[in-house]
């Protein structure tokens, strides 16, 4: 599923991130990339916010779509 479909406060394990070689670099240096475990904060409208690491991310919803999550995972499984 795309992470445009998780709803806030849910959390999930990126499986792939599609995209060019660049996107796929850009997001990987902000913490997104397979295997890494990400918790949506806010969906509601505008970007898609993630706690990834301790810290926060803002997606836009293009971008996110390109993300592609498997949800209801253990956090501690990782």
């Amino acid at each position: 599923m795309q992470l445009t479909e998780c709803g806030i406060g849910e959390t999930a394990r990126v499986v792939a991130v599609m995209g060019c070689e660049r996107f796929r670099h850009r997001l990987a240096l902000r913490g997104i990339a397979p295997g890494q475990i990400c918790t949506v904060v806010s969906a509601a409208c505008g970007p898609i916010v993630l706690a990834v690491d301790g810290g926060t991310l803002a997606l836009g919803r293009g971008m996110a779509a390109h993300i592609t999550v498997e949800r209801n995972i253990d956090e501690k499984s990782n």
